[in-house]
């Protein structure tokens, strides 16, 4: 989701109630920065869950075909 946060700028969108109230503060989620850093910090930890889950498949399937149960 920080990715995506990142990425579609979030921290830029008004909030609902600014529409009615300007005034009221809005603090920005440090979750959401849009700098080059965070966004590819965000998506090298998607690519190791990628990696790690690839991996625990890939043995789970290994081991079911060797099964030689009937």
């Amino acid at each position: 989701m920080e990715a995506l946060g990142s990425t579609a700028r979030l921290n830029d969108l008004k909030l609902r109630i600014q529409s009615t109230i300007p005034n009221v503060p809005h603090e920005k989620e440090s979750a959401y920065k849009a700098t080059e850093a965070h966004l590819m910090n965000s998506w090298e930890i998607l690519l190791a869950f990628i990696i790690v889950e690839a991996v625990f498949a890939y043995v789970a399937m290994t081991k079911i075909s060797k099964d030689t149960r009937q």
